[in-house]
């Protein structure tokens, strides 16, 4: 009983984990959300949703430079705060550097201007808390449903040898 309960529990904290990680897998900005240094897009935003401006970054990683970003909402010109990034976040060759959030809902308007090869996308939220809480959860997973099929099969000799089957050389 013991054993099943660890296995199921197991699938279910992977399947958690691979939830996760599928999520932060499509944080990264999509096609229509992607523009040139000096350019910009525009984003759809609920008030309290927030998103993150990503620079391309590439399998070589960045050179240390200046960017600099802007959102602001196109009724109303209202500019909702942006903050740096902490430690360095990224996902799929797409590197995280601001965040930011809107109390007003409806487009806004994203520019940023870096070096002249830049390319900056808006995607969804991450943090090092979602990759390590996704990864986490998988192996605990692992390990739980591990220890579940040994306790079941350690249970499953013990009964089978309590029924007098002796197991051993004849």
């Amino acid at each position: 009983m013991i054993g099943a309960a660890l296995i199921v529990a197991g699938l279910v904290a992977i399947s958690f984990g691979g939830y996760s990680m599928a999520k932060v897998l499509q944080a990264s900005p999509g096609a229509n959300d992607t523009f040139e240094n000096n350019g910009a897009t525009t984003v759809d935003l609920q008030p309290g949703e927030h998103r993150m401006i990503y620079i391309f970054a590439g399998e070589d990683g960045l050179e240390p430079h200046d960017i600099d970003c802007v959102v602001t909402s196109v009724d109303t010109e209202a500019t909702p705060e942006i903050t740096p990034v902490g430690p360095d976040v990224t996902v799929n060759q797409w590197q995280a550097v601001f965040t930011f959030t809107t109390d007003r809902p409806g487009s806004h308007e994203v520019t940023c201007t870096g070096m002249e090869s830049d390319s900056f996308g808006v995607g969804g939220e991450v943090s090092m808390g979602t990759f390590g809480g996704a990864f986490v959860a998988i192996i605990a997973g692992i390990f739980a449903a591990g220890l579940g099929l040994i306790t079941l099969i350690i249970v499953g000799l013990l009964r089978y040898r309590r029924r007098g089957h002796q197991p051993g050389w004849q």
